[in-house]
């Protein structure tokens, strides 16, 4: 009898075992490690290496190391924390000569993930002069946590920048992209989505820029922003910039700027310093002020939703001198041009023509696609002496009016939707171009020369059709000055 109920017993206890819910397969997948940048640094100079990391497991990177030449020389934290995809980053300093490193990390399941071991350069000093690196542009006025944020910034070297990487309330996130050129001025580019934990709470943006000798400088002036939840999408005031960039010594000056959506109150901020409400009315925020000092000085529009949500404008520049800047009695928004002889070839130029703007100066349209985005004919443009043009400064150039074509750069086989105050975005599928264009959205693409490139800013991709209206941002444009 008791032999039987221990077989039975042990009969249950098998049945049990094997009724239990099964245990999960453990997470078994390492870190996807990138290459390690910068690969060219100066001899004794701290330069910030690091290496992108992707984890598909489910616990996300618990920390990194860096192996140089074969040794062990960091161990350290990641950023974001704990996080499936980031950077690990760390500044070291080297002796010249060529050098092999890797990094190295572990997820949280234990899995070691080991990059490529990556050749650096270290070079002895010759160029000893870093780069001059600039403020931190953010595209979005307010960032949102999910959504694609722009960094932009330009850097200066006696040579040329070769690198800039975007230091996120300290953290290196990465490296940009280089987007455009002017002699040794370079402009960077980085798309970042901020996390969901990242809302609501004050951030600081600053840029490291390097030479191809090593040599490195960061943003003197530090960006600060917020990141904002998805729920106040629609509720951010859209603020444009100041259209005036002229003023004369204590005479009245009216400052506006376009502003739209839910706004409470707006504010004028010349020098960084308020100088108080300003009259909303019609689309346009405005106040007078009068300048009194000779010089420049930034000034900006900041405008607050009902549900206190802020708007803000990028700064312009206002040239103030002594006396009006161009002495002549020709109105705002006239179209000019010289008189041609009967002899004027195609280039010649008289064959420009001219916007007078409210900056008292005259912009030329580089070709005729884009001033008939602005004008059906050439009648309304009015022949001046050359006395006269010569008494009008060379402003900027006339760009595409937004939503009346595409464009894209002989170079890049991006196709872009001109937004306002000529801001490129691309357009990432056939299907959104067609849903802003109809079918024939392909016959309705200008190429543009690479030359333009330094003529416009990026802005995010369009990825929802919700994201982009042709139509809004021609109304928008109700004049060239509100684009310049």
């Amino acid at each position: 009898m008791q032999r039987n109920t221990l077989v039975s017993l042990s009969l249950s206890l098998a049945f049990l075992l094997c009724t239990t819910t099964p245990v999960l397969a453990a997470d078994t997948t390492p870190p996807v490690i990138g290459a390690v940048t910068p690969t060219i640094a100066t001899a004794n100079s701290s330069v910030t290496y690091s290496a992108s990391f992707v984890d598909e497991g489910s616990g996300g990177v618990n920390h990194c190391r860096l192996n140089a030449d074969g040794s062990i020389v960091w161990t350290g934290g990641v950023y974001p924390p704990n996080t499936t995809s980031g950077y690990a980053s760390v500044a070291m300093s080297f002796a010249a000569g060529t050098h092999y490193l890797q990094f190295q990390c572990v997820d949280n399941a234990n899995n070691w993930g080991y990059g490529p071991q990556t050749t650096v350069v270290v070079n002895t000093a010759s160029d000893a002069t870093p780069p001059t690196t600039g403020i931190v542009e953010i595209l979005e006025n307010n960032p949102i946590a999910g959504k694609i944020t722009t960094f932009v910034v330009s850097a200066n070297d006696n040579v040329a920048p070769t690198q800039c990487r975007i230091l996120l309330d300290g953290n290196d996130i990465g490296p940009m992209t280089f987007i455009g050129q002017t002699q040794t001025t370079s402009r960077y580019q980085k798309d970042y989505a901020f996390p969901a934990s990242t809302q609501n709470v004050s951030h600081q943006a600053q840029a490291r820029c390097y030479d191809a000798a090593g040599n490195s400088s960061v943003s003197q002036t530090i960006t600060h922003f917020t990141v904002y939840g998805t729920a106040a999408d629609d509720s951010f005031p859209a603020v444009g910039n100041i259209q005036q960039t002229s003023a004369v010594l204590n005479v009245a000056t009216t400052l506006s700027a376009s502003v739209s959506g839910n706004i409470s109150v707006c504010s004028l901020k010349v020098g960084g310093l308020d100088q108080g409400y300003m009259t909303v009315a019609n689309g346009l925020a405005s106040k007078d002020y009068i300048f009194t000092t000779i010089g420049s000085k930034p000034a900006h529009v900041e405008c607050i939703s009902a549900t206190g949500r802020m708007g803000i404008g990028k700064d312009v520049w206002i040239n103030i001198s002594s006396s009006p800047v161009a002495p002549t009695n020709i109105p705002y928004g006239t179209l000019i041009k010289l008189s041609c002889p009967s002899w004027a070839t195609a280039d010649h130029p008289c064959k420009t023509v001219y916007y007078f703007g409210v900056d008292d100066k005259r912009h030329p349209f580089p070709n005729s696609k884009i001033y008939f985005t602005w004008y059906s004919d050439f009648n309304a443009v009015t022949e001046v002496t050359e006395a006269q043009m010569a008494t009008i400064p060379l402003g900027r150039s006339v760009r595409y009016r937004p939503g009346k074509r595409m464009v894209k750069f002989t170079s890049d086989p991006k196709v872009y939707a001109v937004a306002g105050n000529g801001t490129l975005r691309w357009v990432t599928t056939q299907d959104l171009a067609s849903q802003f264009y109809t079918s024939d959205w392909n016959k309705q693409i200008d190429d543009i020369p690479d030359s333009f490139y330094v003529n416009y800013n990026f802005g995010a991709p369009i990825t929802a059709v919700t994201q982009y209206n042709p139509v809004a941002e021609t109304n928008m444009a109700n004049s060239i000055d509100t684009d310049l």
